[in-house]
């Protein structure tokens, strides 16, 4: 067995659980932030794809994943997405109303 597989046997045979510094994909870094997204909070535990379409002040609770191709506006208020949820691909959430 090479030195990268048996590394990774390792670290599969420690972890228990989920852990959620080792998520693939998430947009709560300030770098993945354009400017118009600068009011978008993801809590810990909550999954983002980095090819989700957020634009306004949106907040995502923990354990909600968000899956490519997603898009959520808060055009005219804001969106609050709530703990454990699923938006699958093509969902289209948008806020019109103050």
């Amino acid at each position: 067995m090479s030195t990268n597989l048996k590394a990774i046997a390792s670290r599969s045979k420690r972890r228990k659980g989920y852990d959620p510094s080792e998520r693939a994909f998430w947009r709560s870094s300030p770098d993945c932030l354009d400017g118009f997204n600068s009011s978008l909070q993801i809590t810990v535990g909550a999954v983002v794809c980095v090819e989700a379409d957020i634009r306004g002040d949106v907040k995502i609770g923990t354990k909600t994943i968000v899956h490519p191709c997603a898009k959520i506006w808060a055009t005219k208020g804001p969106i609050v997405i709530g703990d454990a949820n699923l938006i699958e691909e093509l969902s289209f959430i948008e806020n019109k109303q103050v």
